[in-house]
This record gives C-alpha cells, structure tokens and sequence, in this order.
C-alpha cells in the first residue's frame, strides 16, 4: 500500500508523543533511533537524520536534497532518511501517496522546529530498494513541484495570477509600442488595427487573470477558515 499508508496506520495506532521512522530493511540502529529522540525531548518537533555511510542512489538523493532546500529553505541537509518526530507533526501535515518524502517540508512551514543529527548507514540486510528507477524519480520530482504549488500559489493565489497578469499586460504594451514605433517612426507596414487588437487582446487577459487571482483568494480564505474549525474540533 506503500510507505505514506503505512505511516498512517501507524499513526492510529502508536500510543506515544515520539514517533520514530525508519524503513524495515535493518539499515539503521536503534541506538541513532534513541539519539534523535533525545534531540526532539531538547525542543525539536522534527529532527531529521542524516546519512553517514555508503548508500545508493547517492546522487538522485544530492539533487532532491538540494532542490527542496532551495524550494522551502528548510534546514535540514537530509529529509530522506531516519526522522524523530512529535505526534502533532504527523497530526498536522497533509499525507498523500508518496508524501512521505515532503513531512519536514510541510511541518517546516507549518511552524514545527527542524533539527537534524548524523545516523549510520549500514549495509542492507533483507529485500532490495522499492524507490528505483526513472518512474521513481519522475515521480518524486513531479510530487515536489506539486509541494511547492500547495505551499506558494494555493496559499496565495494572486501571487501566481497576478504575476501573469501583470506579465501579460506589460506585454501588451511593449508589443503596441513597438507596433507604433515601427509604424510611425520605420514606417513599415503595420496596421493600426493590428496594433489596438494587440493591445486589447492582452489587456483583457490580463484583467481575467487578476480577477482569477482576486476568487482564488475568497478561496483559499473560505479553506483557511475550514481548516481552523477543523483543528479546533479536533482539539476538542
């Protein structure tokens, strides 16, 4: 059912305040399970571990390491491995299939402190790795851009359509410009007509991109306001 489901089920069923994640291979230690745990008992929400060893997939792990920091800004060098969290992290954050991957990203925005600490990496005991291949990997990438939508411009709509819209409308204007200029001062041959077609064109795709920007707006406060009420039931 994969590992996002697993987690879940975990979670409904684990009776303490510290969860600790880590896969069933055997590649990790209980005494590092003990260590990021005692780091989150310090303050921590989340305290990430970080791979120390050889390991494969070492180069896809660099790349999606370093894109979600340079996404999210979240400090932390190694989001895909051992993870010592707070029971209200895994309460909080959304998780879809294959989410797994984005929990200190959505805790980090979500306001949860991030710690990481170094873990062993020892060779794998039983089965073979199931995150293999170009699927999984366009998979993991199409899911972070997926992230970064959820955390940007579904929270703030008008910062993507308003963007566009402004976008159009500029060039809009610099296309009429250039029309006149070439019409009047190179005097080629350019309509009129063409010229305030052009500029008409792009202005009311500008207009309907800000109007796009002002109801996802409504929107997502109509969401914000679900989701308090939601978490206040829960806590209730």
């Amino acid at each position: 059912m994969g590992k996002t489901y697993a987690l879940q089920k975990g979670k409904e069923v684990a009776e303490g305040e510290i969860f600790v994640i880590f896969d069933a291979d055997l590649q990790f230690s209980l005494e590092d399970a003990k260590k990021l745990v005692d780091k989150v008992k310090e303050g921590y929400d989340i305290v990430c571990g970080k791979k120390v060893g050889k390991y494969q997939k070492k180069f896809v792990s660099f790349v999606y390491n370093n894109l979600t920091r340079l996404l999210f800004d979240v400090p932390a060098t190694d989001m895909n491995s051992m993870k010592a969290i707070r029971r209200e992290v895994l309460e909080e954050v959304p998780l879809r299939k294959d989410w797994h991957r984005y929990i200190v990203v959505w805790g980090w925005e979500y306001g949860f402190s991030v710690s990481e600490l170094p873990v062993e990496l020892r060779p794998r005991r039983h089965g073979v790795s199931k995150y293999r291949g170009l699927k999984r990997i366009l998979i993991g990438f199409l899911d972070l851009i997926a992230v970064k939508i959820q955390l940007s411009f579904m929270r703030k709509p008008m910062l993507l359509f308003g963007t566009l819209g402004i976008l159009s409308f500029t060039i809009g204007i610099a296309g009429a410009l250039i029309g006149l200029y070439l019409k009047y001062f190179l005097h080629k041959k350019v309509r009129l007509i063409s010229i305030i077609f052009l500029l008409a064109l792009f202005s009311i795709l500008s207009i309907s991109l800000f109007v796009v920007g002002f109801l996802g707006e409504a929107i997502a406060g109509i969401y914000d306001r679900l989701d308090k009420i939601e978490k206040d039931n829960l806590k209730s």
